[in-house]
């Protein structure tokens, strides 16, 4: 009989040791996170050039929702010419309605001196379902209507689109994280044939609790870009984060 209380007492005490690690694990993964993220390169010889890159995020995540901002500004130089000149925002925010389902909006601002484009604005809500929701990795299916608003060459236009998303997740060590992303936008008004994609492959290797470095390649496509401009445009960066 006192070998059963025991024994019942010791269980109790790791079922309840198990459930308060699972809510301060909980509790840390919860709350809000600021980073500022900034990278730079020069090279000098046959091109002289130079590009910085400066973002910062805020990301905020609780028991069933999750928030983000991102403001990113691009600014370069080839052979004292300008080559670069980009000005993003993003905002996000995610509401789970199931362990697979949830309901995500999300808007999105864009400006490129380069390729004549004054503004984008892209406004969506969503419905999403986890394909993967696993403590690894995790990969999300994103569909829902979308409005697009933009000024490009000095002519204003807005049009209904579909938003088709996916995004993956992972841990590849303990200190690092490979993400990927990629959105595609078709116009669906009748015969145009206009759509708008995007994608991103990155890998994030924590230094230290707060620094991390970035490696990210990014591309963008219109297939209706301003006159005598190119329809893609991509990046490759390496960048150094702190979280505060």
């Amino acid at each position: 009989m006192l070998r059963r209380i025991v024994l019942a007492v010791c269980l109790a005490a790791f079922c309840a040791e198990a459930t308060l690690a699972q809510s301060r694990a909980r509790r840390k993964r919860e709350g809000w996170t600021r980073r500022v993220q900034a990278g730079a390169y020069v090279t000098e010889g046959n091109r002289d050039s130079t590009q910085t890159r400066v973002q910062i995020s805020a990301k905020g995540r609780g028991e069933e929702w999750e928030s983000e901002f991102k403001l990113r500004g691009e600014v370069g130089q080839l052979n004292g010419s300008r080559n670069r000149e980009r000005v993003a925002a993003e905002f996000m925010h995610r509401t789970d309605w199931s362990p697979r389902a949830y309901l995500a909006y999300r808007f999105e601002f864009l400006y490129d001196g380069l390729a004549e484009l004054d503004y984008r604005f892209v406004a969506s809500p969503s419905f999403g379902w986890y394909a993967l929701r696993e403590e690894r990795q995790e990969l999300r299916l994103e569909a829902g209507p979308a409005g697009v608003f933009e000024r490009k060459a000095g002519e204003q236009e807005a049009y209904p689109a579909l938003r088709l998303a996916q995004y993956y997740e992972a841990r590849v060590t303990s200190v690092s994280r490979l993400l990927q992303g990629f959105e595609y936008l078709p116009e669906i008004r009748t015969g145009s044939g206009a759509y708008l994609a995007k994608a991103f492959v990155e890998l994030r290797a924590d230094l230290d609790a707060q620094l991390a470095l970035h490696v990210r390649l990014e591309g963008d496509y219109d297939n209706r870009p301003a006159e005598g401009k190119e329809k893609q445009d991509t990046t490759f960066s390496a960048s150094i984060s702190y979280a505060f």
